[in-house]
């Protein structure tokens, strides 16, 4: 199976074929009848923007050009029972330039991005997950984020470059 070439496009692949087709089968095998039964999760956005330069008053107007909100229509698919659950979710955000719903939407959707790559780092990298410490805990954090932005610079010194001694 892991011969098998990946006829997918490198954009959107998300799990190795070979795990997709072995729960593509169990799913079958459970009782669902097309790609359909086999989704557990459907969700609709929709990005709406609102232009607030001029309406805010005082040092808001020179900070704030335009605002989104964002609702989140989610179905789940109980797995028991077969019926969808919804759940829905309004978010707001504000930029200091007007951007069309379009962009708001994408812009949001690559900070998420760079978000949940940064957890899995810090849970990975720093146990963040598993951290016992109840005493200030933003400080533990903050200093986790300075080491991962200095490891992550591409001025950063590499661990061999650290160690090696140069000879002229």
């Amino acid at each position: 199976m892991r011969e098998s070439p990946d006829p997918r496009r490198a954009q959107g692949k998300r799990y190795p074929l070979p795990y997709l087709l072995l729960f593509t089968v169990l799913a079958l095998l459970s009782g669902a009848r097309s790609d359909r039964g086999i989704i557990t999760r459907q969700e609709q956005r929709r990005v709406e923007t609102f232009d607030v330069a001029g309406c805010l008053g005082g040092d808001w107007d020179r900070l704030i050009a335009a605002a989104a909100r964002v609702t989140r229509l989610t179905w789940y698919k109980n797995t028991r029972s077969g019926l969808w659950d919804k759940t829905e979710e309004t978010s707001l955000y504000v930029s200091q330039i007007s951007l069309s719903a379009a962009a708001f939407g994408a812009a949001i959707r690559q900070h998420w991005g760079i978000e949940n790559r940064n957890n899995y780092v810090r849970d990975v990298s720093f146990f963040e997950d598993h951290s016992r410490i109840r005493t200030k805990p933003g400080h533990f954090a903050r200093l986790c984020s300075f080491a991962l932005t200095i490891s992550s610079s591409p001025t950063a010194p590499t661990p061999s470059a650290a160690n090696s001694t140069s000879t002229p």
